[in-house]
């Protein structure tokens, strides 16, 4: 069997998709929330913006901390199901053409 360029780069973006969400939910809640702000708006002006505590918010739910999640930002409540989404559509799209090329490669 021989892998094309293309199923083995499809390969390693289906690895990626499925190593991402475990990489995000092994990371310390407690870490991110000792970091440094990242927000440039903060940064200026000192005041929050509306993504403040987006993150904080988005691995506090990978960890089913959902109180949590909604103290750091209200707004894990929509983006948080919609980068579910996006995140599941991408990874069946890629999984999907994986198979397809070692199908084909057959």
């Amino acid at each position: 069997m021989i892998w094309h360029k293309q199923t083995i780069i499809r390969a390693i973006t289906v690895g990626a998709f499925i190593l991402a969400p475990v990489l995000i939910g092994l990371i310390s809640l407690d870490w991110v929330e000792s970091g440094p702000t990242l927000c440039l708006h903060k940064r200026f002006t000192g005041l929050d913006c509306l993504g403040c505590g987006m993150t904080r918010a988005i691995v506090a739910l990978l960890h089913g901390q959902f109180t949590e999640a909604i103290a750091y930002n209200k707004g894990v409540v929509l983006a948080g199901p919609a980068l579910g989404f996006f995140w599941l559509k991408g990874f069946l799209w890629h999984a999907r053409e994986l198979h397809r090329g070692i199908t084909e490669s057959y």
